[in-house]
């Protein structure tokens, strides 16, 4: 188990500084466009007043960009999110969605399990969609384990039985490699 905290850490920390290079890439062109928006060439007039309205304009539509870019890459997620420990203590599917067609049914089906966390009187509740895995996975009673920066948790009752990537869900027939992550888990 320790060797596969330290592989999966060591993945989430390559992805955090390949987000952060991406992110800093994003800020420099975010700040040459405020840069060309505010230079006198483009702002028609010569009014001052007008040139500081588009300056500021532009700095705070490129912050929201960023802060948007972010948190749609999963940045925050990576980098603030906690390690613990805990026991599944009940599991339901979810399902909402309509027929539209004979053949087609449009909707939402999630797995949900609530877990007690370890040491804590803090239950949490997790939803997974279905399309990604299996509610079969997680059942009650089992411990789970989620390593920071990852989006499923390691079921440690059943380890050598499940093969999910706890990166991206995959259920690898390879064993303990996901080759869409390139992660030995």
């Amino acid at each position: 188990m320790a060797i596969l905290r330290n592989t999966i850490k060591r993945h989430v920390r390559n992805l955090i500084i390949k987000k952060t290079v991406f992110l800093l890439i994003l800020a420099l062109a975010l700040a040459f466009l405020s840069y060309i928006t505010s230079s006198k060439a483009i702002v028609t007039g010569s009014n001052k007043d007008s040139a500081l309205i588009y300056a500021l304009g532009s700095v705070v539509i490129s912050l929201l960009i960023l802060v948007l870019v972010a948190f749609k890459i999963r940045f925050f997620h990576n980098l603030f999110s906690k390690e613990w420990t805990g026991t599944v203590i009940k599991t339901e599917n979810v399902d909402f969605g309509s027929k539209l067609a004979k053949d087609n049914i449009r909707g939402v089906h999630t797995f949900t399990i609530i877990v007690q966390m370890d040491g804590k009187n803090r239950k949490k509740k997790l939803s997974f969609n279905q399309n990604k895995i299996s509610p079969n996975i997680y059942s009650v009673g089992d411990r789970i384990n989620m390593i920071k920066g990852t989006r499923y948790p390691i079921n440690l009752t059943r380890e050598e039985a499940q093969h999910i990537c706890p990166m991206c869900a995959r259920d690898s027939c390879y064993g303990d490699f996901c080759p869409d992550c390139n992660l030995k888990y």
